[in-house]
């Protein structure tokens, strides 16, 4: 029998850190001149993703909206020592960044910055990172063995999460460390210019996405990297706030992080920590069925596919479209829910403008309750925070060009740049 995940859990304390960053970003955006700063590199950021097919990360760096906070010192000092028996002779941090949790990572191990080699594919960022000392690169060194080698929060945002993993392993030094941060429950997405966002190339075979638990979240990602990496033996685990600058709307986003560590085994060697069947994991998520019977609904009940929507579905079929996974109606309304509702997927928002009407809020809520898998949105796509930081995998419009007018007068293109974003 294997070792119980639990007893790896390494319980971590809130710290002085976290509050002197979010107090940084609320002075960023509490009063008249930072506020109006904020909005030129907002502004700043948009052209030049827009004008000039920047992508995402790029813009924000130099636009200097990169600002990201991992953990502190003293919880990496605390989380990396029973893992560290030896002083580290280097690091590999890959998708450093602005640097900030790569020099604190540095400054907790005794590692002096040139003996940190930093990969980031961000030119703006480069330069940040070579002003702090670092080595910067945009591949793998192919030679160097390094102490620790850090993927903090890039797993999700690569075309090829195990290849990635791989080199990682190669890249460590005998009883080298490796350290993993990602956002759980895990949601990859790739950012590239504006309004053009795509899955990866090769996805993590994640089990269940938004609507698990973290805890259950942790699990199903264990799962994928050991299952596909059989040396690796977690050391231990943690759950961390990820926190970010906000913008004119929010001081600051949070985000569940877990942080792990792992050893490679020797060839041959067995793993002691064992990933239970996904089974015997309880999770509140995954109490209710993704699919919903349509005609439990009232408003479904009589409601068949349209032309269209036959014909979209026989497309997903014949593509070989499984489940839809994440789905985004962006304009809900009887007839878009209910072809939803006969599909395969994960989850739903629902997205409606208003709390009364035919296709209120109120009206929605009641026809759906008690449907777990179903969220009622009330918002409007001219709010430019408004369901900025989600993603999905199946975004459906019906009828929205025509409804938009409404609620965004002659917003119809910036309309359709922020579901293409979504």
């Amino acid at each position: 029998g294997g070792e119980d995940l639990g007893n790896k859990f390494l319980q971590l304390t809130y710290d002085q850190e976290a509050d002197e960053f979010l107090q940084f970003s609320f002075n960023a955006t509490s009063s008249f001149p930072p506020r109006i700063l904020m909005a030129l590199k907002q502004v700043l950021m948009t052209f030049l993703q827009k004008n000039l097919g920047w992508n995402r990360p790029d813009a924000r760096a130099f636009s200097k909206l990169s600002n990201l906070y991992v953990a502190s010192e003293a919880q990496f000092a605390a989380f990396l020592q029973p893992s560290i028996t030896k002083k580290p002779l280097n690091i590999l941090d890959v998708g450093s960044g602005m640097g900030s949790e790569t020099k604190k990572i540095a400054t907790v191990l005794g590692v002096e910055h040139e003996n940190v080699v930093t990969l980031e594919s961000s030119k703006p960022l480069q330069k940040v990172l070579r002003s702090k000392g670092f080595t910067v690169g945009d591949i793998m060194p192919q030679q160097t063995k390094f102490s620790l080698v850090s993927l903090l929060n890039v797993l999700d945002r690569t075309e090829d999460p195990h290849s990635l993993v791989n080199a990682a392993i190669n890249s460590l030094a005998p009883d080298g460390t490796l350290l993993v941060g990602i956002v759980l429950p895990f949601q990859d997405i790739i950012e590239e210019s504006w309004g053009k966002r795509s899955l990866p190339e090769k996805r993590l075979k994640i089990r269940f996405k938004k609507k698990a638990s973290f805890e259950l979240g942790a699990y199903n990602f264990l799962e994928a990297i050991l299952n596909e990496h059989p040396r690796l033996e977690l050391q231990n685990w943690s759950k961390l706030p990820y926190l970010s600058s906000g913008n004119m709307k929010r001081t600051h986003f949070l985000l569940d992080m877990a942080l792990m560590s792992f050893k490679v085994l020797p060839e041959g060697k067995a793993r002691v920590t064992q990933i239970p069947p996904v089974t015997q994991v309880k999770d509140v998520a995954d109490s209710s069925p993704s699919n919903v019977d349509p005609s439990s609904i009232p408003m479904c009940e009589n409601k068949k596919d349209d032309g269209i929507f036959k014909f979209l579905r026989s497309t997903m079929e014949a593509q070989g479209m499984g489940s839809w996974g994440d789905v985004l109606d962006a304009g809900a309304g009887a007839s878009s829910l209910c072809f939803i509702l006969r599909g395969d997927f994960d989850s739903t928002t629902e997205v409606t403008a208003t709390e009364d009407g035919t296709y209120g809020a109120k009206k929605l809520r009641k026809a759906v309750r008690g449907v777990d898998t179903i969220d009622i949105v009330v918002g409007n796509w001219k709010d430019s925070a408004f369901l900025v930081d989600e993603k999905y995998d199946v975004v459906v419009a019906d009828y929205l060009l025509g409804a938009v007018e409404m609620f965004w007068p002659h917003g119809a293109d910036g309309m359709i740049d922020r579901i293409v974003a979504a």
